[in-house]
């Protein structure tokens, strides 16, 4: 039984046995799940549960705990700790790793950035959540006080280590990764590392940048680790068989001096090349074919898709748009592989087979996409709060890191619609669970009281 008469004033709007019920059953769960008892205000987050209609299966939690397993493990995450790995980077004259202070209810980050006022979710491009969104999740928590690092990068910098009681290191050379990390070797594989060029400040994947990674007692707040609405909705019946991509060439330093002829998102547009040269009739500009009809008169988009490309297999996939890129690199790329125009989201969940690559990190429309009732294939390698749990051929199509086998799996989606369907519908229940801000509050906080129990200042 909680006896906590603050709690009650403050909550009166949760029913008071549901919460104990809850409260009781969660904490029992915890305990289970990792023999030690849930972290100081435990029970405050249980009303948040409640309130917000979160998921209560601790499960649905898991991330962060492989996220701060180390710690776990090692006991505590020190400010001594935090201070040295903030000095590191910005010795290297980088100012995209921010200390960050949360104190009476407030969070304070001295930054170079002069014009920057620190915004918990500047890590989600698409703003989701303000401060004031977050901080009303903390309103009664008592005496919670502590530092983080927030990477601003879009890659991931303090990667996994075989060992978890490591001592801080710096990798200058990305096959140190591979050698210390049978995750990292057996999950991407020889390639990855015998491309690596030393002193490049990218690998074929568009991760690494140079001198930036290696194992820290600290655990930095990133975009993505190593590991929508009802009316846009378009029934499965009324997609189109098309396989489409669109985005700009991030991935990689696109300089004569790079390998960018291998980079990931080139891979890209070789495929569409070559699937150009063997079936001209199948490749297409839907943001070109878009633009001359819209200037008919009475244009119906819908009428113009389904009359017009039903029952046909059709490819779009192209660079709209340049970016971390040389002139003479941009040039040579118009030239060999052309530009395509950019194509509206109303138009691209139209389409049935939607294929995701990663930029410099994970792709912000990824998630979009998962819940837009299309087939997802995809083929990253990072994992954000909610991926972990996606799963091959049930959520989402697999395709290899060098896509040599997206033709094959084109053919497949076009002899298993009924299946794709079933995919897609999969992708897209998992999304109504996730993809919510009262539930990205609920997994945020209780990340926060973890972090905040493990935090030890100097």
């Amino acid at each position: 039984m909680i006896k906590n008469s603050l709690f009650y004033d403050n909550f009166r709007e949760v029913d008071k046995n549901k919460f104990e019920n809850l409260y009781k059953s969660l904490s029992v769960e915890y305990y289970s799940k990792y023999q030690r008892l849930p972290p100081p205000n435990f029970d405050v987050w249980t009303k948040l549960v409640l309130k917000n209609g979160c998921l209560q299966n601790l499960e649905n939690y898991s991330r962060i705990y492989m996220d701060l397993e180390s710690f776990f493990l090692k006991g505590e995450i020190r400010e001594e700790d935090i201070n040295k790995y903030v000095n590191f980077f910005r010795n290297k004259k980088n100012d995209n790793f921010e200390k960050i202070e949360f104190k009476n209810l407030k969070f304070k980050v001295k930054s170079s950035w002069k014009y920057w006022f620190f915004n918990l979710v500047s890590i989600n491009e698409f703003k989701i959540f303000s401060n004031k969104d977050f901080l009303s999740v903390f309103k009664n928590l008592k005496n919670l006080n502590f530092k983080f690092v927030l990477n601003t990068f879009d890659e991931p910098v303090s990667l996994n280590f075989d060992n978890p009681f490591f001592d801080d290191e710096i990798f200058h050379d990305y096959r140190l990764v591979f050698e210390k990390n049978s995750c990292m070797k057996k999950n991407y594989g020889e390639k990855i590392y015998q491309s690596f060029q030393p002193g490049l400040p990218n690998d074929t994947n568009g991760l690494i940048v140079s001198e930036n990674h290696g194992v820290f007692h600290v655990n930095s707040e990133s975009k993505a680790k190593v590991e929508d609405s009802k009316d846009s909705f378009i029934p499965w019946e009324e997609k189109l068989d098309v396989l489409f991509w669109r985005g700009a060439n991030t991935g990689g330093y696109y300089h004569s001096f790079n390998d960018w002829k291998n980079f990931h998102r080139t891979n890209l547009i070789k495929f569409e090349k070559n699937f150009r040269l063997k079936n001209p009739d199948q490749i297409i500009d839907f943001g070109l074919e878009t633009n001359k009809k819209k200037k008919t008169k009475n244009f119906d988009l819908k009428k113009f898709f389904f009359d017009i490309y039903k029952n046909k297999t059709l490819v779009d996939i192209g660079f709209h748009a340049f970016c971390q890129i040389e002139e003479n690199v941009k040039e040579s790329i118009k030239v060999e592989y052309g530009l395509k125009n950019s194509v509206n989201a109303k138009i691209i969940f139209r389409f049935k087979y939607l294929l995701v690559v990663d930029g410099n990190s994970w792709p912000a429309r990824f998630q979009t996409f998962l819940a837009s009732g299309s087939v997802i294939l995809y083929n990253g390698i990072f994992t954000d709060w909610y991926n972990w749990q996606l799963k091959p051929w049930i959520h989402y199509i697999p395709v290899k890191l060098d896509l040599s086998d997206l033709e094959e799996k084109l053919e497949w989606l076009k002899l298993n619609d009924q299946k794709a369907k079933e995919i897609s519908i999969n992708s897209f229940n998992l999304m109504k669970r996730f993809n919510n801000l009262k539930e990205m509050q609920c997994y945020s906080s209780l990340l926060l009281l973890e972090y905040s129990r493990l935090y030890k200042n100097a």
